[in-house]
């Protein structure tokens, strides 16, 4: 909207580039300032202003260019500044003529929300244009005399853009928690219809909202939310196709009511507590249930990194073809799911199964209705990395290791741990924690779990 340079306003946008700051008329370089010393230099010239009430300043230094190339746009900073008292577009211009501010990059801003979101590229246009997004901390924002600290930087944004002072809005503005739960999807959170709703109610205190107003307010926007988990899962499969994936799959075998499910349980929350610790547990385990013939194996599956296919039903898979592929070490696989195929990006899959290993490899290539291909029973035992036998007192631990000077592998025991005079059952059902006595089996489970999840997961 063009701006009337003799007209009074109190808040203006502004864009100074950096390029633009170094060079003279004819061009050349001039100024050899560093990016970091200009950034200083525009905020110092800006802090000198009179009767300022607030600014709030960040340097754009990712904004992409293009895409293919990952060429980067040159170097600038945007501002928004408000007066106490309004001021015309050429008495700003000549205040900060120092730093090189052009006419047709500044303006009087038209709503002070839309400006500092455009700040973080947090606007809905921003956030449909996929540009680079910005954080609230890498703001520098100078209020009430001084320039705010990283936690005063956010409560101060969160009430600017919401359009209130510490006041709760009779009418509930969406745009803050839309940025919440969209900041949310790109850390990895990702809100599916099972979570969304629980991930809103998260926010429910801080926003102070109904439970009318969330049911409302996911309604409205659940397309969107989905749409944007579609976008950053398929930011995350390009992401984990060029870094390479290496998957572990484990298998589980003992008899029926030992405690399979529970051991492999065991395991995985190891493994959680020790590699994924910054994530809630509900967002890293999958666990899969195979009913029958051609059951949807990844119907629930959300991009968990840890997955259990508990007493896996072979019938699950149509061919042997589809066990390699869900199963393959180095590639992510695109799976067909019955309402929509799944990128299967589980680094730690286990199976458990009450017949031996040998038993089901048998039974997976039989799938293709051949009894004679050496190969393929090679390959379904090369995506193996660890067989565990589940006994009543001891645990029979083998690994998968390619034979010398064969490309074929072989099944190697590597381990036995024996219980000390305890059945398996008794060592790994006892959850009484008042007594004194599972205390003491607990010390040893955990040690046992340990061992293995540090030295074969």
């Amino acid at each position: 909207m063009p701006t009337n340079n003799l007209k009074r306003y109190r808040t203006f946008n502004g864009m100074i580039n950096y390029d633009y700051f170094r060079k003279n008329e004819n061009g050349k370089i001039e100024n050899t300032l560093s990016e970091t010393d200009f950034k200083e230099l525009v905020i110092s010239k800006i802090a000198k202003e009179n009767s300022i009430d607030w600014f709030c300043l960040v340097a754009h230094n990712r904004d992409i260019l293009d895409e293919e190339s990952g060429t980067l746009k040159p170097h600038h900073i945007h501002f928004v500044l408000r007066f106490e008292n309004a001021r015309t577009i050429n008495s700003v211009l000549n205040s900060l003529s120092k730093v090189k501010i052009s006419e047709r990059n500044i303006s009087a801003a038209q709503s002070v929300a839309s400006s500092l979101l455009y700040l973080t590229h947090t606007t809905p246009q921003a956030i449909k244009e996929k540009k680079t997004r910005y954080e609230v901390s890498e703001l520098s924002i100078f209020a009430e005399n001084h320039f705010l600290n990283q936690s005063e930087k956010e409560l101060w944004y969160r009430n600017k853009i919401s359009g209130s002072l510490g006041q709760i809005s009779k009418k509930f503005d969406e745009t803050p928690l839309i940025i919440d739960i969209y900041k949310e999807i790109q850390q990895g959170f990702i809100p599916t219809d099972n979570n969304l709703l629980n991930l809103i109610k998260s926010y429910r205190s801080l926003y102070q909202l109904s439970e009318e107003e969330i049911l409302v307010f996911v309604r409205k926007n659940r397309k969107q939310f989905q749409m944007d988990r579609e976008s950053y899962i398929q930011d995350y499969v390009r992401t984990k196709k060029s870094q390479g994936k290496v998957h572990n799959l484990f298998y589980i075998n003992g008899s029926g009511g030992i405690g399979k499910s529970i051991f492999s349980k065991s395991l995985s929350e190891k493994l959680i507590s020790l590699k994924y610790s910054t994530q809630d547990k509900q967002d890293l385990l999958f666990e899969s249930s195979s009913s029958g013939k051609n059951s949807d194996l990844l119907n629930q599956y959300e991009l968990q990194p840890i997955s259990i296919f508990d007493d896996l039903n072979i019938n699950s898979f149509s061919n042997t073809q589809h066990f390699l592929k869900l199963f393959e070490k180095n590639i992510v696989p695109l799976i067909q799911s019955r309402y929509q195929n799944k990128y299967f990006l589980s680094e730690y899959s286990f199976i458990t199964k009450s017949e031996p290993i040998k038993t089901f490899i048998s039974s997976i290539y039989r799938l293709n209705g051949v009894h004679s291909e050496i190969n393929l029973k090679q390959q379904i035992l090369r995506r193996f990395s660890l067989i565990i036998e589940i006994e009543t007192d001891k645990l029979i631990l083998k690994e998968i290791k390619r034979k010398p000077n064969t490309t074929e592998f072989e099944i190697v025991i590597s381990e036995v741990i024996q219980f000390d005079n305890l059945t398996f059952i008794e060592l790994f059902s006892s959850y009484d924690t008042d007594n004194t006595q599972f205390k003491k089996l607990h010390k040893q489970r955990e040690k046992i779990i340990e061992k293995i999840v540090n030295e074969y997961l």
